[in-house]
């Protein structure tokens, strides 16, 4: 994660550090999850397990704050509980109607990152960069928004990169 915030280059500095501490701490909350939501398909959660799933912001910067808020900024905390924010307030927590830049290139980074690479109990990581794009192309209109699209394609050599490498 932090290679891919590390090539973003229209973010200064002091922000692209706060992403890459924000994208090593952002699911903490996760933690204080049952284990049956780790490895539930989206398809079998109930009401509940989806109420529990978008508390993880708020749970995760509560933790942060009460834990190590002092080593922390406002603008990591901010970017934590906010992470799950989508523009025309269709995020959460708090349905932010514009939820800002940084915020939108951490959702691009946790889903390249987490949605598309990571195995889950219920589907496999992609394979190579291209595999990845191919999954984007599809989501292109339905979750993931034309500015993702076009940050994930403007890191697209950065990607392939990584994965030929092995780093990803």
């Amino acid at each position: 994660m932090q290679y891919v915030v590390e090539k973003i280059d229209d973010i200064d500095e002091k922000t692209k550090r706060e992403l890459i501490v924000t994208a090593l701490l952002h699911d903490l909350g996760k933690s204080m999850w049952p284990d049956e939501l780790f490895t539930k398909p989206s398809y079998l959660l109930k009401v509940e397990d989806i109420a529990l799933i978008k508390t993880h912001t708020i749970l995760t910067r509560n933790l942060l704050k009460e834990n190590v808020g002092e080593l922390l900024n406002e603008n990591i905390l901010k970017f934590i509980e906010n992470h799950h924010e989508k523009p025309g307030g269709k995020g959460y927590p708090a349905g932010l109607v514009e939820p800002g830049y940084p915020v939108r290139i951490l959702e691009a980074v946790d889903i390249f990152c987490a949605t598309l690479l990571e195995e889950r109990a219920y589907r496999t990581g992609k394979e190579n960069a291209e595999g990845v794009f191919m999954e984007i192309e599809e989501l292109a209109g339905k979750k993931v928004s034309k500015i993702l699209k076009e940050l994930y394609q403007k890191l697209f050599v950065t990607a392939d990169k990584q994965f030929k490498e092995g780093v990803m």
